[in-house]
């Protein structure tokens, strides 16, 4: 069956400092999400009740749902949880996917029903269990954001694994540092500065080269300077070709 959305997120206003990050950072990846700043557009002028009712009963693959102290408070919440289990009350797959930010209970969820623990884990490992269960883990490279941190990797060749492709016909294959691309892929969203940026890098070619390899290249400000500027998806200016502009 197809879906309008991949997941659906239902939440306390009072959490969405928490929620925030994971709902921009899955739609950043690609995943369609119901988020209601995402929807603002979408949602202007419908009856709320009604389409909030279709939207967490029928139109995603999944449900998130962040249970909080003010989760069971709230009107809002507790319709979109009753839409929710309607849906999960009719088909024999797991729907509903509980994140716990505290020790509340929601009513009418098994105590048996898997849950994940938000304070066990940051940011960076609750996203990649969403993804892996929303099946795009291994879609990075059909983002725009892994070819122009390919680019830029490819650019700068800190390993020197092009130089040698550049002096024949052939070329040098562009894939070369992918398996490090998509780890920085992961870092960018959580570094904080271009210089924690930069110090995450340096351990990614430490672990797949050595400390002594990553360490002879000396340009890694430049690179993760031109990295950084592509967090909040600013553009280079065109894409590398390995240090052609293109």
């Amino acid at each position: 069956m197809d879906f309008k959305y991949d997941v659906t997120v239902s939440f306390a206003g009072e959490d969405r400092n928490i929620i925030e990050p994971i709902a921009l950072e899955l739609h950043r990846k690609g995943v369609s999400i119901f988020y209601d700043k995402l929807a603002q557009s979408d949602l202007w002028g419908k009856d709320l009740y009604q389409h909030l009712a279709e939207v967490y009963s029928s139109k995603a693959k999944y449900c998130i749902i962040f249970v909080s102290a003010h989760y069971l408070k709230k009107s809002w919440t507790k319709h979109e949880l009753k839409s929710a289990q309607s849906r999960s009350f009719q088909q024999d797959q797991e729907y509903i996917l509980p994140i716990k930010l505290d020790d509340s209970e929601v009513p009418g969820l098994p105590i048996t029903l898997g849950y994940l623990d938000a304070r066990q884990m940051n940011t960076e490992e609750l996203l990649k269990i969403i993804l892996d269960k929303l099946g795009f883990e291994n879609k990075k490279k059909d983002t725009i954001l892994f070819w122009k941190i390919r680019s830029v990797i490819n650019a700068n060749d800190p390993m020197d694994l092009l130089s040698l492709g550049r002096d024949i016909d052939v070329g040098p294959p562009s894939d070369e540092y992918d398996p490090e691309i998509e780890e920085i892929y992961d870092i960018l969203p959580l570094a904080k500065s271009p210089e924690e940026l930069s110090d995450g890098i340096i351990r990614i070619f430490a672990k797949y080269f050595s400390v002594e390899d990553a360490l002879r290249f000396r340009n890694y400000s430049k690179l993760s300077e031109e990295i950084w500027e592509l967090k909040d998806g600013n553009s280079l200016g065109g894409l590398y070709n390995y240090g052609k502009g293109i």
